[in-house]
């Protein structure tokens, strides 16, 4: 059963999952997440207790959803990488290092076309120090991506 405030709360994200959202910056949230004035709230709280707590750009952050890689956002073909749960930066690095092709489609149990996987590793090369990809997940996200989260209204606990 689905709680009323978890399907209040999805009907702002424009079908991403609020767990996915909340670790986007501001500007890359869908732009409904502002016309609820409760999850506009929840959401600057929550920004809050990130940016201590979590500093920087997180490898539980989704490379779908950023500007900071706009292939996603240009072409319809990283679609598929959702739907195979490999969609977050801890899901297909190790590191920081983006993992080998065959690692990524064993994981997911599907073929990489060879030019995602050549955009994907020029985003890793060169954006590594400047995003810290190399680091493990602190504590508070450990916590966070652990199954109990999951399976609440993230943002109403």
């Amino acid at each position: 059963e689905t709680h009323h405030w978890i399907q209040l709360e999805q009907s702002y994200l424009d079908s991403k999952s609020i767990q996915d959202v909340i670790w986007n910056k501001h500007t890359d949230r869908p732009v409904t997440c502002q016309m609820n004035p409760y999850l506009s709230l929840s959401l600057k709280i929550w920004d809050a207790c990130r940016s201590t707590l979590a500093p920087g750009l997180s490898p539980l952050s989704s490379f779908l959803d950023q500007s900071w890689f706009p292939p996603a956002h240009l072409c319809q073909s990283f679609s598929g990488w959702r739907r195979v749960g490999l969609y977050r930066l801890h899901d297909i690095s190790s590191k920081g290092k983006l993992l080998s092709k065959q690692d990524i489609e064993r994981k997911g149990k599907f073929a990489i076309p060879w030019f995602q996987y050549l955009q994907l590793d020029h985003f890793f090369t060169h954006s590594s120090s400047t995003f810290h990809l190399d680091r493990d997940l602190t504590a508070f996200e450990q916590l966070l991506a652990s199954s109990v989260y999951r399976l609440t209204g993230f943002i109403s606990i």
